[in-house]
């Protein structure tokens, strides 16, 4: 009975990331139109997209929290992510920093020599923002297929281990309701308090899409699990 259910579940799978992809290239068709309707179209689907994906809290102020994870991205994302970093910690309301570990290289840095690695950015980055390197902590994440899935179960686990009872997450606005939706998989039934904040950082439409496709992939993967 197992074994039929994953063979199912896997047939289901494959045909939501088919139709997925086809859904992907229409997209692509439709936002290349360059007339009139095109253009509606666009706007439209901009506001939609804006309206489902975005779901970030209010900016806390008196209320303190127990930790703050930062949500992975590419080094233009998390500059965005770490000005809301620095923000946070001067109010100090919370001390625990984390953030995803990434020890690939970035460019050749000539004032020191070498090319330092993303995780030397990072601590670099927030050292000159104010923020502490001893509140600071980079993870190394487990392997898996979905970052935001890996990173949420990951950082949930760190959360119980740690007896936190609330919990900060800094994030694309675009990208809020699907680390909102994933984290609160996670944390389910513990009583843990979830905050997202967005960082401010601008999205394409395509993004956007983008975004929306994989919203809807995590829900179906959670409704399968």
């Amino acid at each position: 009975m197992g074994v039929k259910r994953k063979k199912k579940r896997g047939r289901l799978l494959t045909f939501v990331l088919c139709s997925f992809l086809i859904m992907a290239i229409l997209f692509t068709a439709l936002i290349l139109m360059e007339n009139e309707a095109g253009k509606n179209f666009r706007a439209e689907l901009r506001a939609r997209f804006e309206t489902e994906l975005i779901v970030t809290d209010q900016w806390p102020h008196a209320q303190s929290f127990d930790a703050l994870y930062v949500l992975g991205g590419n080094i233009k994302a998390q500059r965005y992510k770490f000005n809301v970093v620095e923000k946070i910690h001067a109010q100090n309301i919370c001390r625990k920093i984390y953030f995803m570990s990434n020890k690939g290289k970035m460019g050749y840095d000539a004032n020191i020599a070498r090319n330092l690695t993303v995780d030397e950015w990072s601590f670099l980055t927030l050292d000159n923002a104010g923020v502490s390197s001893a509140d600071v902590v980079a993870i190394t994440m487990g392997k898996g297929v979905f970052g935001t899935m890996t990173e949420a179960e990951e950082v949930a686990a760190l959360v119980l281990k740690n007896g936190y009872r609330n919990l900060l997450l800094v994030a694309s606005p675009y990208h809020s309701k699907r680390v909102r939706v994933t984290f609160e998989h996670f944390l389910s039934g513990t009583g843990i308090e979830v905050v997202v904040l967005g960082s401010g950082e601008p999205k394409y439409l395509r993004s956007l899409f983008m975004e929306w496709l994989k919203l809807k992939l995590y829900k179906i993967l959670f409704m399968l699990h």
